[in-house]
């Protein structure tokens, strides 16, 4: 069974991205580009080409004769110079540098020979990158990964990976290098994989001839100082450009599910405004959304392209200054790909995972790993290798276990002032507790790994409405036996109470609580109807809640996920899918007060807001400072609440009177 989708919780500026991208769906986006941008002034062309080798030459020339103090900033000026010639071979590469596709790729080797850099290799690979631009799958440009795969990774494809995404972010393209230019067998066609070995062939030889030239003259010293330093500092403008045009808070790697190509050209890149001086030594590279709706457009006319963009799809374009800060929060926070919400995650973020009481399997997820944990996360790696099912049925039992802070309190102790009412078919859950003597009743439902103590704030405030109160301990959860449990005998729980109690009018559930409800209310929805729901932090979907888990506390591989899922099938009788509180409710149309906290550190705030965007009938209330747990107790929240059950049980009793 396939893993939740990703993101698992679509925030707002996601689901903005979402509708913006909808908006642009099978327009023709280089219609709104004047024709006459599309053509090549060649001579406009070699004019870059002749100031970009000039600058360079000229840096390397004056490094020879300079006292060393200058060196590294002529070596960024040497850098500039190879980047413009770069972005030359990148005209060349798209054909817009002329209409001669012959006159274009001999020009692209001879601009590209201060990287040494196979010209070839890297056109089809960049090619590959405007194909899938921002595709979680399938770009080649600076693709993140999941934190799972990175675990996952050899210690050096690791340290590649953590050093150019952080503090060497200005040498990844090092690597890109490696990857595309040398390695002709990673192209399928036989015409491509030939193009890129004669590339090959052509900087070897290049090669051969420059540098024991260079060596002879100038020494190894000015082997460094004369290639190896400027070929760095190319590559530093090469990272930098690159990097800050497709990573950022506001432009995530999509999955295929929302990937359009319309949006990968128009809405997934941010261009950075240089100086104008600076624009002209780049070529216009930073002007890179006009590049992308419409490569063949010549470098020198993209300012004039991006203006009709703009004109034409307002708001559409994201354009920016380059600032300091901005290159710091990339470097610094955007590492990994983040499934909850899209985006990013750092590093050193820890992973979003359960770690209350009332989610399954809840850890606590900041500060460093218990010897348990470790112990646990090395038995999972050591187990998932052997066997993937057992490793799955393994990780289920781990997290459908209750028992982790709260333990079973005396089962000859009820609650405060209450009285027992009996529920049936249910092992090991003979009975509730209830107060109040009114003729409608209110049935609270607890979270997981909680039990029927952690509502009872909610007793008097209904109490004085008028309401009869009931609540229950669920399977293997207060004094219930057992230490595991399933999300089936939850919801049956909550079933045979419900059915017990025969005058249930409304429902107030917490956390993973509010899925149980839901789902035995779609059961009872012909024989037991209520009249209004409350949800309190409560996730929209139980498949999110398990990437959170497997992500957080034990970094499960996923194929230990998948397994993970079938077992649970095993053991609910329903795919794990089915657990979804707007699928579910859908049927139901029932009134329904969402509250949650915005800071909500086990379950994210985004999750309210899918349950309200997918039913739109649902009223969210957000609340600030309390927390998962202290929602609970809040006095202003237990009176939104008892207000909320009182008008929409009268609302419904009316409804059903003048029927």
């Amino acid at each position: 069974m396939a893993i939740a989708q990703m993101p698992s919780q679509k925030n707002d500026k996601f689901n903005d991205l979402l509708r913006r991208s909808q908006e642009i769906e099978g327009l023709r986006l280089t219609d709104a580009i004047p024709k006459h941008l599309y053509q090549p002034r060649v001579w406009r062309g070699m004019l870059s080409f002749v100031v970009s080798y000039m600058l360079y030459i000229g840096a390397i020339v004056a490094v020879a004769h300079v006292h060393w103090m200058f060196y590294l900033p002529l070596w960024l000026v040497a850098g500039l110079g190879g980047w413009g010639l770069f972005c030359v071979a990148h005209d060349c590469g798209h054909n817009s540098f002329s209409r001669n596709r012959s006159f274009n790729h001999i020009l692209g080797h001879i601009a590209l020979l201060p990287l040494l850099y196979p010209f070839h290799g890297w056109r089809h690979m960049h090619n590959m990158h405007h194909a899938n631009t921002n595709n979680l799958e399938m770009d080649v440009d600076w693709r993140p990964v999941l934190r799972v795969q990175y675990d996952a990774m050899p210690w050096w494809d690791k340290l590649v990976y953590s050093s150019t995404r952080t503090w060497l972010f200005w040498l990844g393209t090092v690597n890109y290098q490696r990857h595309s230019g040398f390695r002709p067998s990673m192209f399928h066609k036989l015409e491509a994989r030939n193009e890129v070995r004669r590339s090959i062939l052509f900087m070897v030889v290049a090669a051969l001839i420059y540098l024991p030239t260079l060596v002879y003259f100038t020494g190894f010293t000015g082997l460094f100082l004369y290639f190896i330093a400027p070929w760095l500092a190319t590559h530093a403008w090469f990272s930098l450009t690159t990097m800050m045009h497709h990573i950022s808070d506001e432009t995530p790697f999509l999955t295929k599910e929302h990937w359009s190509f319309n949006s990968s050209r128009l809405l997934l890149t941010t261009d950075y405004m240089y100086p104008k001086w600076l624009l002209f030594l780049t070529h216009y590279i930073s002007v890179h959304t006009a590049h992308h709706v419409a490569p063949i457009i010549p470098h020198y006319n993209l300012p004039e392209a991006q203006a009709a963009l703009k004109t034409a799809f307002p708001g559409m374009v994201r354009e920016k200054p380059m600032t300091v800060q901005d290159v710091w929060h990339v470097a610094r926070s955007c590492h990994l790909y983040d499934p909850v919400n899209g985006f990013y995650e750092s590093f050193d973020q820890p992973a979003q995972a359960a770690g209350d009481p009332s989610t399954p399997g809840a850890r606590a997820a900041n500060g460093p790993l218990t010897m348990k944990q470790q112990m646990l996360r090395s038995y999972m790696g050591v187990l998932g290798s052997v066997s993937l099912e057992t490793a799955g049925a393994k990780a289920t039992d781990l997290f459908g276990y209750t028992r982790e802070y709260i333990k079973q309190p005396d089962k000859e102790m009820s609650p405060l002032g209450a009285q027992r009412f009996h529920i049936k078919g249910i092992p090991g859950v003979p009975h509730g507790y209830q107060w109040g003597t009114g003729n409608q009743t209110i049935l609270l439902v607890h979270g997981w790994g909680a039990d029927s103590r952690s509502l009872y704030s909610f007793t008097r405030v209904l109490q004085r409405q008028g309401f009869k109160v009931a609540t229950f301990d669920a399977p293997a959860h207060g004094i219930s036996p057992g230490s595991l449990s399933t999300m089936t005998e939850f919801k049956d729980a909550v079933k045979a109470a419900i059915v017990a109690l025969g005058d249930v009018v409304g429902i107030v559930a917490h956390s993973l609580g509010g899925i149980a409800a839901t789902g035995a209310l779609a059961e009872l929805a012909e024989t037991h109807r209520i009249k209004a729901l409350c949800l309190l932090g409560s996730p929209a979907n139980l498949p999110v809640v398990i990437q959170r888990w497997a992500n957080g506390y034990l970094k499960l591989k996923p194929a230990v996920v998948q397994a993970m899922h079938r077992e649970l099938w095993k053991r609910n009788g329903v795919p794990v899918e089915h657990w979804d509180i707007p699928a579910l409710g859908n049927a139901l149309q029932l009134p329904t007060l969402v509250l949650h906290d915005l800071n909500d550190p086990i379950v994210p705030f985004c999750e309210a807001q899918q349950i309200t965007t997918l039913m739109p009938w649902a009223k969210l209330e957000p609340v600030s400072g309390l927390g998962h747990v202290r929602i609970l107790s809040d006095a202003a929240v237990l009176e939104q609440v008892a207000q909320f059950l009182v008008e929409n049980v009268k609302v419904a009793e009316v409804a059903q009177a003048s029927a």
